[in-house]
Order: C-alpha cells, then sequence, then structure tokens
C-alpha cells in the first residue's frame, strides 16, 4: 500500500509535529531532577517560557525564584545559564553552566552551552578546553551536536581558522539538514553563526507570508513559509519551527499546483533507496532525514513513513505520520484507507502493542 507517487517512497525520521518533541526539545527536556518540588518545576517552566519568548528580564527573575527555592532543579539552573547568557552577563552564565557540568558531566547540554559562552565573553582557551570534552562519536549526543559544531565554527572563525569553520559547519549540516537550503554557499558562514541575523530573516519571511495570505496570494504565503523554516534557528523548545511547519501544512491543501521533488530533495532519496536495497537501514534513514529536512511539507514522505513504521511495529510511530498526511492531503483519494490504517494500529496499542509507542 506504499504512494509512489512520482516514483518517490520515503520516510519520516525525524519528529517536527510530535508535542512530546516540544516539550522537550534538542536538549532532550530536562535531566532526572533529584528532590524536585512542584513549586520549583512550575517555576522553572514558567521562567523557559519567557526565555523563549525573549524576555530575558522577566526569566531571570522567575528562574533565580525557581533556582533558590531548589539549588538541585538542574532546569532552573540551565534556563538561567542562558539567560544571563542572552543578557551579556558572562561571568554568571559560565558559572550557572559550570556547575550544571559538574553536577552532569556526561550530559552534553551543559557543555555545548558553556562552550559557546566562553566564546562569547571572548575566553577562547577556555571555550576549546570545553570542546574537548564533548564526545564527538558518540552516538547519543546526536541531538547535541549540531549545536556544537555551530559553536566551535563560531570559535574558529573568531580566531581567524576560517577553513576549520568551514569544516565544522559542513558537519552541523549534516545533523541539522534544514540548514543545506540557505548555507551551502561558503560566504553564508557569517549568517550561519549569526542566530540574530537568521531570526530577523526568518521574522520578515512570516510577517511576508500572512500578507501574502491576507491578499489572497497562497503561493507566495507558502513559499514565504519555506523560506522561514529554512532560515529559522534552533531553539530549546523550537516552538518557532513548529510554527511554521503548522502553516506550511495548512496552507498546502490550497495550492493548486503542489511543489515537485527538488534536486536536492531528489539527491537523498536516489541516496536512501540505494541504501534500502543494500539493506543499510540506519544508513538509509539519515538519507531520509536529510530529504525531509529540506523538503518537510512533502505528503509521500508521511504516507509511506507511516507504512514503514508500521511494518517495524512502530505503530505510534506510524498513527502520527498518517495523521499528518491525512493533514496535509485532507481530500486524497485513498484518505479513507489512510484513517483504516490509523484504526489498524491502533488495535495493537490497545492491545498491549508491539514494539515501540512513542512519538515518532
Amino acid at each position: 500500500m506504499y504512494k509512489k507517487t512520482s516514483g518517490i517512497i520515503l520516510i519520516i525520521f525525524i519528529a517536527v509535529m510530535a508535542s512530546g518533541c516540544a516539550a522537550s526539545g534538542p536538549y532532550g527536556g530536562g535531566l532526572k531532577q533529584m528532590g524536585m518540588s512542584s513549586a520549583s518545576s512550575n517555576l522553572a517552566r514558567e521562567g523557559k517560557a519567557l526565555y523563549e519568548q525573549g524576555d530575558y528580564l522577566a526569566a531571570l527573575e522567575i528562574l533565580d525564584t525557581a533556582y533558590r527555592s531548589n539549588p538541585r532543579d538542574w532546569d532552573a539552573l540551565y534556563y538561567r545559564g542562558l539567560t544571563h547568557l542572552k543578557l551579556e552577563n558572562y561571568n554568571e552564565s559560565i558559572t550557572d553552566l559550570d556547575r550544571g557540568r559538574a553536577w552532569s558531566p556526561q550530559t552534553p547540554r551543559f557543555q555545548v552551552e558553556l562552550a559557546n559562552a566562553y566564546i562569547e565573553k571572548g575566553s577562547f582557551a577556555k571555550a576549546e578546553t570545553t570542546f574537548s570534552w564533548i564526545w564527538w562519536k558518540e552516538k547519543s549526543y546526536q541531538p547535541y551536536l549540531a549545536k556544537a559544531y555551530k559553536y566551535r565554527a563560531k570559535l574558529y572563525l573568531k580566531t581567524g581558522r576560517r577553513n576549520l569553520a568551514l569544516s565544522q559547519k559542513k558537519q552541523a549540516i549534516e545533523l541539522d539538514p534544514r540548514l543545506i537550503k540557505e548555507f551551502e554557499a561558503d560566504d553564508a558562514l557569517e549568517i550561519f553563526l549569526d542566530w540574530e541575523k537568521r531570526t530577523e530573516i526568518t521574522t520578515q519571511a512570516m510577517l511576508a507570508a500572512k500578507q501574502a495570505e491576507a491578499s489572497g496570494n497562497i503561493l507566495e504565503a507558502f513559499k514565504q513559509y519555506d523560506r522561514a523554516y529554512f532560515w529559522s534557528p534552533e531553539t530549546d523548545v523550537d516552538t518557532l519551527s513548529e510554527n511554521i511547519l503548522s502553516n506550511l501544512f495548512r496552507l498546502y491543501p490550497q495550492l493548486q499546483v503542489k511543489p515537485s521533488l527538488t534536486e536536492l530533495g531528489r539527491r537523498f532519496f536516489i541516496q536512501a533507496q540505494a541504501l534500502m536495497k543494500a539493506k543499510k537501514y540506519s544508513k538509509a534513514l539519515e538519507a531520509y532525514n536529510k530529504l525531509i529536512g529540506v523538503m518537510p511539507y512533502n505528503p509521500e514522505a508521511w504516507f509511506n513513513g507511516a507504512m514503514l513504521r508500521a511494518e517495524k511495529k512502530e505503530y505510534q510511530k506510524a498513527i502520527n505520520n498518517m495523521k499528518v498526511y491525512l493533514r496535509i492531503m485532507p481530500d486524497a483519494a485513498d484518505a479513507r484507507a489512510a484513517q483504516d490504517k490509523i484504526y489498524e494500529w491502533e488495535a495493537f496499542l490497545v492491545s498491549g502493542g508491539y514494539g515501540k509507542t512513542s512519538a515518532y
């Protein structure tokens, strides 16, 4: 029952719409927190939300209170360190992030941000030392390494080692494929490392998209949201990208002519096919991941991802993928069959389930 529109069989590998992902973010959420009080936890969540909104002074006040009420609240400490960094309180940021690193030296989120704090302060030698603590080959570090490579590229650029910076940028792109479209050229390195500039471009694109939609130009609105997605900077709770994707998924059914597979997308698809034939499934999933990174609204990706996840008995993931397919293609000829597949997979979950049931 695989869809073969344009001869494409795709699979989704990254979670872009799962609510669980939004809660945990690229850093996998909070560490297991010893003696964490509910009051402290609530304050930490409130402070984190203010941080994500860019209200750093208000966030700092709340996070201070949360940490004072429970000095083992690692989330409060982590986000307080990030907030200090945004406010250019470099010493305070370094103190918080280094304390978190000492508590849990095998948890990379503190290490990665500590290195960045040293870079922003201009303590380049200490940043180099901090990067040396990171286990670059450790698979469990994958969610954090794109940011680590980006920060190390910034370090190299600031210290006059441009060629090394370019190599780090390429490593980051391998782990965060949505960056490819805008940052493939070497002369884009400075923008690639400029979070504020990327935020500015994203904001402008989203504003242009809203204006285009208000004037009835759905295609232009879609293009602007697509641009916003690829420029958008990563955040600890990636609500920005999730919001952009939601708009892309909403507008896609209204397009009179659907986007065809891009050349870059085709490249990743061909690679994924070849790897699948060679039974190198992990590498194939990486290739599919890159394809979805550059075309997150491709409906065949969601449909075939659902079918392939079901083959692996990952029924919850299959259900999630198929729901997004129906969201993108609500009037598809096979919409009834797709919904029936969801019902079928739900039965396996209710009956005790097979395989994993977590989102994506």
